[in-house]
């Protein structure tokens, strides 16, 4: 399935915003990629919910309340955050110690896997993250930065177009 560019830009966003860089980062995306579909998930939209957490119902877990069922096990639900940042921070108080003593996506999925974060075998899922963390990766390298700030320019054509039409 392709990558939804639009959904990888606001999870990098929010993680940036919780304060991950570098190679925490991009394992960060690899694993949200992994369990987003490529950030086609719906839940990143409708619960701004880009890994699959569950709701605990807890203090530790700051502006989440009951989402939808998880499908193989509804007797759980995903937690639905108000904000990509919120779940991003949710996601650190998960997963921050696993991520930031890894180096390779192998290191972080042996860890998330002793957090028993998944139940996939863990030979799985660690070619997984590297199979993402590449993908990821190469995502973005196509994306360019605007080199012309398209907003400034339009309001000052647009206050010209104003003093000219007076």
């Amino acid at each position: 399935m392709p990558y939804n560019l639009n959904n990888l830009l606001k999870i990098a966003n929010a993680l940036k915003g919780a304060g991950l860089t570098g190679n925490a980062l991009a394992l960060a995306l690899a694993q949200a990629a992994h369990e987003s579909a490529n950030f086609n998930d719906p839940k990143i939209i409708t619960h701004n919910n880009a890994s699959g957490i569950t709701w605990s119902n807890r203090a530790s877990q700051k502006n989440a309340t009951k989402g939808n069922p998880l499908p193989e096990a509804p007797k759980y639900n995903y937690a639905k955050f108000a904000t990509l940042t919120d779940w991003a921070k949710d996601y650190l108080r998960i997963v921050k110690k696993s991520l930031l003593s890894s180096n390779t996506p192998g290191e972080f999925a042996a860890k998330l896997k002793d957090q028993k974060y998944y139940t996939a075998p863990l030979a799985l899922y660690a070619k997984a993250l590297q199979n993402q963390l590449k993908a990821v990766q190469n995502q973005i390298s196509k994306i360019k930065p605007t080199t012309i700030p398209i907003v400034p320019i339009l309001v000052i054509a647009a206050i010209g177009l104003f003093f000219l039409t007076k």
